[in-house]
């Protein structure tokens, strides 16, 4: 899968096995990742946001600029 270069992604779950995964493939393709998070990490993506989707609202500015969002967050494990 290519996308149009210089484009900015949000991607939720980005921590997750998949979601670092599709964060390293963006960065590859030249895209610009932004990772919205349960908990801080260090990964393959250019800035990050904390947040719990289950219980915070989201945070001021999430979505500025971004072009499109892959949402992998979700309860993997109960």
């Amino acid at each position: 899968m290519t996308f149009e270069s210089h484009k900015r992604y949000l991607v939720t779950g980005a921590g997750g096995f998949i979601g670092t995964a599709l964060c390293e493939q963006l960065q590859a393709q030249g895209q610009r990742v932004r990772a919205l998070l349960r908990r801080s990490a260090v990964g393959p993506w250019d800035e990050a946001a904390e947040c719990d989707l289950g219980a915070e609202p989201l945070p001021h500015g999430l979505m500025d600029g971004i072009d499109g969002v892959f949402h992998l967050a979700g309860m993997a494990h109960v």
